[in-house]
């Protein structure tokens, strides 16, 4: 065999190796993701869990309910909203949407803007400032949580701000953080779908939900 022979030769032998570990990587990605599954299920998980503020398809009737622990300083989390309220869109009213806070102890910002959440709850608008508060960049830097709550329709402001004040607001946020300790969770964002909880934002968001969720007719 010649010298160039030799060489094509080579390089075919290696061509096939590349592609042999390119395929068997493609294989075991592809494997992977259709085996995200959730660490674990909980039958009692409103027992568990207790109430969380109802953010999307109010009034279904559905069986179906995304419950999720948000801390509103993740990037996550963020992704995961959005993704969440782009599902609900074309889910229609099939899936309720139901979140709690969390807060990181690196996120120093994501405390006050709970309580912001929290309070402006207590007046029956949660659903306006929790867009508001994850809207891209908003809490990157010192902002104004009065603002956030006059632009979310906050009826008393007197009154919103007595509650960010009140040591019982905070009290009851952190106790959100004892509830995830019960799911297993560590992290954020944790969720979970009619009991079966997950940790993180997996790239299969959409299909899990496609698994328990029947879509509404168009």
């Amino acid at each position: 065999m010649s010298g160039v022979a030799r060489v094509g030769a080579y390089v075919v032998v290696v061509l096939a190796i590349v592609a042999t570990s390119v395929n068997a990587r493609v294989l075991w990605r592809n494997t992977h993701r259709e085996q995200t599954s959730a660490f674990r299920f909980i039958p009692d998980w409103r027992r568990v869990i207790g109430s969380a503020n109802d953010v999307a398809g109010q009034g279904s009737k559905s069986r179906d309910t995304l419950v999720e622990f948000l801390d509103y300083q993740c990037p996550a989390c963020r992704a995961m909203w959005t993704r969440t309220d782009e599902y609900v869109k074309h889910a229609g009213r099939s899936l309720v949407v139901e979140v709690s806070y969390i807060t990181s102890p690196g996120h120093e910002l994501a405390l006050p803007a709970a309580l912001a959440a929290y309070c402006a709850a207590k007046q029956g608008v949660f659903g306006e400032i929790h867009r508001l508060l994850f809207a891209p960049a908003v809490i990157d830097s010192e902002p104004s949580w009065s603002d956030f709550a006059r632009k979310a329709g906050v009826k008393d402001p007197a009154v919103f701000e007595t509650c960010r004040a009140d040591p019982a607001s905070t009290a009851a946020i952190q106790a959100v953080r004892a509830r995830v300790d019960r799911l297993g969770g560590h992290g954020s964002p944790i969720w979970m779908i009619d009991g079966a909880v997950y940790e993180g934002l997996p790239w299969d968001f959409e299909r899990i939900l496609d698994r328990v969720v029947e879509r509404a007719a168009p």
